[in-house]
């Protein structure tokens, strides 16, 4: 894996591609259909400084990308601890995300086969 002067690593924060390849990304969904997310891609850097854990999010790339949903895509929304994620079939999530508040809609997306078969919700505030 290459790293980046600034410590960061992975596949990049955008790839310069209409659709993700396959693979975990991190970002916002911007709108759903019944076939497909709008996804809205953003780079995500961890790092660790005495002890504490930081999380910087950048999004300076207005580029939207569509992506196909698999038929049984599942989605997961972590309601307050590693062990305690509420599970949803995607016809259900779309309310569930609209929902939660701005601050707290980043999602992991999985992309296999050039579709989304999963979305995780991390956190919860």
């Amino acid at each position: 894996m290459q790293v980046a002067a600034d410590g960061t690593a992975g596949s990049g924060c955008t790839p310069d591609t209409d659709a993700l390849p396959d693979g975990v990304w991190f970002g916002f969904i911007d709108d759903f259909t019944r076939t497909s997310i709008t996804f809205d891609l953003v780079c995500l850097r961890f790092s660790y400084d005495d002890g504490f854990e930081e999380w910087q999010v950048t999004n300076s790339n207005p580029r939207l990308r569509a992506t196909p949903l698999d038929v049984e895509a599942i989605a997961s929304v972590n309601v307050g601890g590693p062990d305690l994620s509420s599970g949803y079939r995607f016809s259900e999530f779309e309310s569930v995300y609209a929902a939660l508040p701005s601050s707290d809609r980043g999602a992991f997306i999985e992309i296999v086969n050039g579709r989304l078969v999963r979305v995780e919700v991390p956190f919860r505030s």
